[in-house]
């Protein structure tokens, strides 16, 4: 009867010191965007502090279902379905009046997506191998993304690649 788990997370998870926190979707290719949010006072229903934070993507071992058993095949499913977002964001009204080839995600999905394509939304992905960071790097080059890269245990094996590149890192501090 009127109980809202976030009125009593939120005062434990500050009292244990956590002051913020990044809601991430998790599953397939491209799980969706992620949100900061605060927990100091105030509010619940104002806790966003950016949102959308950042579109999540995983990669490498991680992506190997989607990929059907291949790292590569992942990475060129996310090529196409950014790419096709870049052209859906230029052809708008081809798209709408049917005049444009079938694209590898939905109308919503390209909508989503164009954000991340134009540079205004950085993809956050999820991989560690050092090989996969480096295929990372050449796609967002290529597409001219700002890209994060989320786990990163072998980010180390390429860390001037990714100085040069000026991509950030975010450890799993258990690795």
């Amino acid at each position: 009867d009127g109980y809202n788990p976030a009125s009593v997370a939120i005062p434990v998870a500050r009292g244990g010191g956590v002051t913020a926190t990044v809601t991430v979707p998790r599953g397939g290719l491209v799980a969706g965007r992620s949100a900061w949010m605060s927990l100091g006072e105030g509010n619940v229903g104002r806790l966003a502090l950016l949102d959308p934070a950042a579109m999540h993507v995983t990669l490498g071992e991680n992506a190997v279902e989607v990929g059907k058993g291949s790292r590569g095949t992942a990475l060129e499913a996310l090529r196409e379905v950014l790419d096709d977002a870049a052209q859906y964001a230029r052809r708008r009204a081809d798209f709408e009046a049917n005049r444009t080839r079938r694209f590898a995600a939905s109308r919503l999905d390209l909508e989503a997506l164009v954000p991340v394509v134009q540079g205004r939304l950085p993809l956050a992905v999820t991989v560690n191998r050092a090989a996969d960071i480096v295929a990372l790097l050449r796609l967002a080059s290529d597409l001219r993304l700002r890209v994060i890269v989320i786990g990163g245990a072998e980010a180390w094996q390429v860390a001037p690649e990714l100085a040069r590149a000026r991509v950030p890192v975010v450890l799993n501090p258990t690795l």
